[in-house]
């Protein structure tokens, strides 16, 4: 399976639908996003694939944002990453 990486995006909306665009033509199956989502739409937006994210230190605010958008989108969640 083809894997998409995806990092601080930090609420760059027309940056991140070209990516994700970019990144499904390439093949990619999934979409892994390693932090700084900052805003819910860009869950919708990395959504078109099977979509996994942990938050980045730009995220805290929105966390309980982030957290029902990927639940509307059918994201997961990874949280901290772990801590």
């Amino acid at each position: 399976m083809l894997v998409g990486i995806l990092s601080d995006t930090h609420n760059e909306l027309t940056r991140t639908k070209e990516a994700v665009e970019v990144l499904h033509s390439s093949g990619a199956e999934m979409l892994i996003h390693c932090g700084d989502l900052a805003i819910p739409e860009i869950v919708e937006i990395c959504s078109a694939l099977p979509f996994y994210f942990v938050f980045g230190n730009h995220d805290s605010d929105m966390v309980p944002d982030l957290r029902a958008a990927a639940q509307e989108f059918h994201a997961t969640c990874l949280d901290w990453g772990g801590r």
